[in-house]
């Protein structure tokens, strides 16, 4: 008997619309080829969920009220933009001129007229599972993966262009030195209500995230800068360890 697509290959996949309909033709869909899938109804969940898990595969709706598609395409391509990364499908309820070229432009790999149809879906799926896009894909996460403290692979980057090592011994000892007060600095605005200091501090916190391939940290960040209030005070809750975690791995190296 034939392997559906999800046995031969496995992927970790996610569908983003609005419309629970529709997620749920999705999900209907991809399970017929073999897929286990996650959902969220928007573009910032799909975002949130893609900075906590790997994903090798998300199908994204592009017109979602709020943060639609191309806004969260464009922030994930962002988040890794130094590799890795998951294949992201638009997905439209009509094809207009230039929409393919918009969703191209904003970063998305494939594209997907709705209603879903089983043949278009599977020669998208079958697009994903090529060598080259699993090459190009997030690796695949383990079971109840969070998403992990550091991606050793910037600093690796980094270190081709860097003679000697000094610039990246000067990045790691600046996180180290500089990143746990900033997060009490960060955590005492907040609790004086001084939302301009909180903002700047963030993205300070979130460039230093980056700099070093700090992903849970830079994932709390996000939600710091662009979640409700509830998901916000926990993320601030969580960034102290969070910080505290990337110090010491990066104080010990890579296992």
């Amino acid at each position: 008997m034939d392997q559906k697509p999800g046995q031969r290959a496995p992927l970790a996949v996610l569908v983003a619309d609005d419309i629970e309909m529709n997620r749920r033709l999705a999900v209907l869909l991809l399970g017929h080829l073999g897929y286990r899938v996650d959902v969220a109804a928007g573009g910032r969940e799909a975002c949130e969920m893609a900075m906590r898990r790997a994903y090798h595969l998300i199908f994204m709706d592009v017109q979602m009220p709020g943060f639609d598609g191309l806004e969260a395409t464009r922030l994930l391509r962002e988040h890794y933009a130094f590799g890795g990364g998951p294949r992201i499908v638009a997905m439209t309820a009509g094809e207009t001129a230039g929409d393919r070229e918009r969703c191209i432009a904003a970063g998305m790999d494939d594209y997907l007229v709705k209603p879903l149809r089983p043949a278009a879906l599977l020669a998208v799926v079958e697009r994903a599972t090529s060598a080259a896009a699993l090459n190009a894909a997030a690796m695949p996460p383990r079971e109840n993966e969070v998403v992990m403290v550091l991606d050793w692979g910037r600093l690796e980057e980094l270190r081709v262009f860097d003679e000697g090592g000094s610039l990246v011994a000067e990045v790691i000892a600046e996180f180290v030195r500089d990143a746990p007060a900033n997060v009490e600095a960060l955590l005492a605005a907040d609790k004086a209500g001084d939302m301009t200091r909180v903002g700047s501090l963030t993205h300070g916190l979130k460039g230093m995230a980056a700099n070093v391939g700090a992903l849970a940290m830079q994932s709390l960040c996000f939600t710091i800068e662009t979640g409700e209030r509830a998901t916000v005070e926990r993320a601030l809750s969580q960034l102290p360890a969070c910080v505290r975690a990337t110090c010491a791995a990066l104080t010990q190296g890579p296992g």
